[in-house]
């Protein structure tokens, strides 16, 4: 008797020598409906329970068509899946059909990513992924380099692009194990009712709206977008993207380039108006947004969306450097009120309030006003402060993103070295210190 999972056996001598020896082969084959019923039964939440067996047919279906024969998995899907639906309110629960597909999607792309068969960042793009399965149908792409588009055949029932959840919300419950209670109920709630959805997002389901509600949704995007009313920096990048696919599938009769060249004008206008978000410190390191809002950007990609995503970022850069004189006088503020709040404004750290650790915000606070500031002080809170220079500067950020500091800092130092004489002998002693130490190694002295 020989026991073994042949696929996994790759000796090509195997196969001959079990034609010789093997007479008869039995298929071990996983005991589902008691299985089923087991787990079901050892869901904790009443509601969930009562879905799961309302529902048996649906899982045993999606079950058997992922022909993973892997009751670990399906376990494993049923508490994941519990742990979803337990954030549903009662107001999504009555949609039957709604919960139906929730249910279906959720376990097939829960047995997909459990065994491997695609990477998660293929849930970044089911948009994309529809569209590959729709040139592979054709014959023009290889399945093989498409893991998503196999599991697309293998559930032929089954939408993977469905945006009940939204890739994100997918990712992170899925992969991340996080379960995002307002996000989850958000997106159940545009799909069961879509009469608030704003017009880019009609679009963006284009695969899943009428011809009517779909001229309707670009007629107002169109009129929006010429009235300047995206200012989200996420939904902004939604609509070049969108426009551009538009261009694609002939909808807006207009050249690539118009698209490119009236998006960039749309971005002027917004930063003359003082309207562009400014870009953030933790999106410093540049910033490219291939999602948002849930749903993956149309084009992302393509050279002409690269391009905007750039230009929109240069001027976003553009315009919190604008800010950087008010938030200045801001940051003096906190620092003569709460020194320790100013060390983690400037210092990265754990915290959330450190802003400006990679942002040159202190070159726009005048030196003498920093130092005056500074002097009055006490003694405790002037070490705290002048401290966190050596910190700020340790790694080399002189030479690099803050770099515009460093002649402010160099004032600074000239201007606290003055004041030291006007002290008493130990006040004068410890300034020195303090400047020796933390001031001096980051301008090299």
């Amino acid at each position: 008797m020989i026991v073994a999972n042949e696929p996994e056996i790759k000796d090509p001598q195997y196969k001959i020598r079990r034609e010789k020896l093997i007479g008869k082969t039995l298929e071990v084959q996983s005991a589902f409906d008691e299985a089923l019923t087991h787990f079901t039964f050892q869901i904790s939440d009443q509601s969930t329970r009562s879905l799961f067996e309302a529902q048996r047919s649906d899982i045993s279906t999606v079950y058997h068509q992922s022909n993973l024969n892997n009751l670990r998995i399906l376990q494993q899907t049923m508490w994941d899946f519990e742990r979803l639906y337990r954030v549903l309110n009662d107001v999504h629960r009555r949609h039957k059909q709604e919960i139906s597909r929730l249910l279906r999607l959720f376990f097939a792309l829960s047995f997909e990513l459990k065994a491997a068969r695609f990477p998660p960042d293929d849930l970044r793009s089911r948009m994309s992924k529809a569209m590959e399965y729709v040139t592979a149908s054709r014959g023009r792409v290889d399945r093989k380099q498409f893991p998503f588009l196999a599991a697309m055949e293998r559930y032929p029932d089954i939408d993977l692009n469905d945006p009940i959840l939204s890739d994100e919300l997918l990712i992170d419950i899925l992969v991340r194990g996080i379960v995002d209670e307002d996000e989850i109920r958000s997106s159940i709630d545009r799909t069961v009712s879509q009469e608030a959805e704003p017009a880019w997002r009609t679009v963006w389901h284009w695969f899943d709206r009428s011809d009517k509600e779909f001229a309707r949704a670009c007629e107002e995007m169109e009129k929006q977008f010429f009235a300047r009313e995206f200012h989200v920096t996420g939904e902004i990048l939604h609509v070049f993207g969108l426009r551009l696919f538009l261009v694609n599938a002939g909808v807006l009769k207009k050249d690539r380039s118009d698209v490119l060249s009236e998006s960039k004008q749309y971005v002027d206008e917004l930063y003359d108006m003082k309207r562009l978000e400014p870009l953030q410190s933790d999106e410093a390191n540049g910033f490219r947004s291939f999602g948002y809002g849930g749903l993956g950007v149309f084009e992302n990609e393509t050279s002409e969306f690269v391009e905007l995503a750039t230009y929109l970022e240069e001027k976003r850069k553009k315009a919190a450097v604008d800010q950087h004189p008010e938030r200045a006088l801001a940051l003096l503020k906190e620092m003569e009120t709460d020194p320790e709040l100013y060390v983690r404004r400037i210092c990265l750290t754990s915290s959330s309030d450190n802003w400006y650790h990679r942002i040159p915000i202190l070159a726009s606070i005048k030196p003498e006003t920093f130092v005056s500031s500074l002097m009055q002080q006490s003694p405790e809170h002037q070490r705290l402060i002048i401290r966190a220079f050596k910190s700020r500067y340790e790694h080399g950020g002189l030479e690099g993103e803050l770099a515009s500091e460093k002649p402010w800092l160099t004032d600074v130092r000239t201007r606290l070295l003055g004041r030291a004489d006007c002290l008493s002998p130990i006040g004068k002693y410890r300034l020195l210190k303090l400047v020796e130490a933390n001031i001096a190694p980051a301008l090299g002295k």
